[in-house]
């Protein structure tokens, strides 16, 4: 009998990501270089692209979190840096496929993929990866094409956030308080 990884898992336990889902990207409180973030500039873009932009961590793809299955103060927390505080930027699925498509990306493929939270509270995974905006085809010098489609994606995603997509930081969860999961769940 072949042994059960825990993407398999992932697969049985957590339902796939549906156009009509709302992600959020963390943005971490005063972040980033340039600054992820700044509600007072002129021109509409308050999110920087470069937030949009896989790091040297996002081999398997952007990071976002499903909130679906995770509240927004929690969606807003990283067990492994509890004292840092984070804002999320919210995005329609289908918009950032549809962006996708535009910046010459045909489809996109969001992976179930365990953060430390996940771990410690099960299934369903509320963390997942963009596929197609990873970091490997990022530096892809064989195909230089590739790193211009996820840099216009990345211009494009931060061009449609409205300060209303942005949340003000959020404060450390509370357990007794806050729950994990979303009320609809």
């Amino acid at each position: 009998m072949a042994d059960i990884d825990d993407d398999d898992l992932a697969r049985d336990k957590t339902p796939p990501v549906d156009g009509s889902e709302i992600v959020a990207r963390q943005i971490k409180e005063k972040g980033g270089q340039p600054l992820y973030f700044d509600a007072t500039r002129a021109s509409p873009r308050f999110v920087h692209r470069s937030l949009f932009l896989p790091s040297p961590k996002d081999a398997t793809g952007l990071s976002l979190i499903r909130l679906r299955h995770r509240s927004e103060v929690w969606a807003a927390f990283r067990s492994e840096t509890p004292d840092q505080r984070y804002q999320l930027a919210r995005l329609l699925v289908s918009a950032l496929t549809e962006i996708a498509r535009a910046a010459g990306i045909e489809w996109l493929h969001f992976d179930p993929s365990a953060d430390d939270l996940d771990r410690q509270h099960g299934h369903p995974w509320a963390h997942c990866n963009v596929r197609e905006i990873n970091r490997t085809d990022y530096d892809n010098t064989a195909d230089p094409d590739a790193k211009r489609r996820i840099l216009t994606w990345a211009e494009q995603v931060s061009r449609s956030i409205s300060l209303a997509d942005v949340s003000d930081p959020f404060p450390a969860p509370d357990p007794a308080r806050h729950r994990y999961r979303p009320d609809a769940e």
